[in-house]
């Protein structure tokens, strides 16, 4: 089971297309990386996910949980996939990291 799954997230801005059907998946464990151009939609994505922003299609799973996108703000929930994406990014580096130290001792 997925911690965090996006499914089919657009938004635009006027005219506009900023994101078109961004789907992804966070397992347990995992880290994430956004990369791309500068104007790519990379700061939109994730305000869509902490909903900082409203997306204007698709939807949020977060732990077995869905969420539509359009319409919904809510604080707490956005500090929490924060939290999960930052505790799994942290996870994965402080393992790498561990293991990188074992060499010199």
């Amino acid at each position: 089971m997925a911690l965090l799954q996006v499914e089919d997230i657009g938004k635009s801005f006027g005219a506009t297309k900023v994101l078109e059907n961004i789907s992804f998946d966070l397992q347990k464990g995992e880290a994430l990386a956004i990369i791309g151009s500068s104007g790519s939609g990379k700061t939109t994505l994730l305000r869509c996910l902490n909903f900082l922003e409203t997306a204007d299609t698709g939807r949020i799973i977060m732990m077995a949980k869905e969420y539509a996108a359009k319409g919904l703000i809510w604080p707490l929930f956005s500090t929490a996939v924060f939290f999960l994406i930052f505790v799994g990014a942290l996870t994965l580096l402080f393992d790498r990291l561990e293991k990188r130290l074992e060499y010199f001792r």
